[in-house]
């Protein structure tokens, strides 16, 4: 599998928007691919740095599939050494900023021909099959005038949503902040997708493109993986 991923701040001029994908050099065709986006909450003091810290799960994730009895098993022990080193770090550096700041976290993990989500805050994870399915993995956890409910950081750990779908060969995931998904939905995306044959650089750039025509002022962030 390989990935293209681009990221860009909004109208703030300042981006709190992060991603991570497989170190180089990972042995992925033993322990998977492990992806995460992140967006900074805007009107967090700290946003931007809780969105950093919320994709070192890819590290941390590989990490425990070394060790693990499953890559479900290490990507959640991965969630909670993140959720515990977010606590340390506030203790530690007295980052009381912290306990009123955070992110949105959507991790995929594709292995064995499955995909495996693990998901906080209204950012997504959009997966496109061989059989034409395009299918949203994830739900908006914000209420209906748009505020977050469920996130990465804060004072509270909080639950991730949990999902898993078939993930066969010639299968596709997009992972995007909703800088982007906000605008263009799961259709659209695989619409676009077939029109640019998934190249995917030309398809990133037409997918900022139209989110700003579309009134899209916020940090932009998409991975692609096929």
């Amino acid at each position: 599998m390989k990935f293209a991923s681009k990221t860009e701040a909004g109208a703030k001029g300042f981006n709190q928007d992060a991603l991570a994908v497989p170190p180089e050099g990972t042995d992925t065709d033993k322990l998977g691919y492990c992806l995460a986006v992140a967006d900074g909450i805007t009107v967090c003091p700290n946003g931007g740095e809780v969105a950093e810290h919320a994709v070192k799960i890819v590290d941390l994730y590989y990490n425990w599939a070394e060790k693990a009895d499953s890559p479900e098993n290490a990507l959640d022990q991965a969630l909670q050494e993140l959720w515990d080193s977010f606590f340390e770090k506030v203790e530690k550096e007295n980052l009381d900023d912290y306990l009123v700041s955070g992110a949105t976290l959507t991790i995929a993990l594709i292995e064995n021909e499955k995909l495996h989500v693990r998901h906080l805050g209204d950012s997504t994870c959009d997966i496109f099959l061989p059989d034409g399915a395009a299918i949203r993995m994830t739900d908006e956890h914000n209420t209906p005038d748009g505020c977050l409910i469920n996130y990465f950081g804060g004072e509270m750990q909080t639950p991730a949503q949990i999902e898993t779908s078939e993930f066969p060969k010639g299968s596709k995931v997009v992972l995007s902040s909703d800088g982007v998904s906000y605008f263009i939905q799961t259709e659209f995306m695989k619409k676009l997708g077939d029109e640019f044959s998934w190249k995917s650089k030309e398809l990133i750039d037409e997918m900022f493109a139209l989110s700003s025509q579309a009134g899209s002022v916020d940090d932009k962030t998409v991975i692609i993986g096929q």
